[in-house]
């Protein structure tokens, strides 16, 4: 779907959109941000970002770290990507090929959607080469 005119659409609830684009803050580089943090990275205003975050810290979507009032990422947001990934029989047909090119070219081999300008990793075939490189899967 194409992105719509968030000031023309009176269907679009750009509530929504500031909640999660406090969930899609927090990424590799930062996976716990202080509320300070977060309304710099999203553009929001400090009071805007409290109740953001309050919000999703009550229904379990983000958790308090253990460090200065930061949070992170809770486990409930897991339950919104294994939704979308079990309804994918994406990983099941791309197991063969998966495997035959890990096989014929003796490494780790990933399969990865692309989200907009993000990579997700969706599945990852490992050998047993001495160099390893981490991900982190949705």
């Amino acid at each position: 779907m194409a992105r719509v005119d968030q000031q023309k659409d009176r269907k679009f609830i750009s509530s929504l959109a500031r909640g999660l684009s406090i969930l899609e803050s927090f990424d590799q580089a930062q996976p716990s941000m202080g509320i300070a943090d977060l309304a710099k990275k999203t553009g929001l205003s400090m009071s805007t970002t409290y109740r953001l975050v309050y919000t999703l810290r009550s229904l379990g979507y983000i958790i308090p770290d253990s460090h200065d009032s930061k949070y992170t990422l809770g486990p409930k947001v897991l339950s919104l990507g294994y939704a979308v990934l079990s309804s994918l029989e994406l990983r099941e047909i791309a197991r063969p090929y998966l495997l035959r090119l890990s096989h014929l070219a003796k490494e780790t081999v990933n399969l990865a959607v692309l989200d907009e300008w993000k990579l997700i990793y969706v599945d990852r075939l490992k050998t047993q080469q001495i160099i390893n490189i981490k991900f982190r899967y949705l």
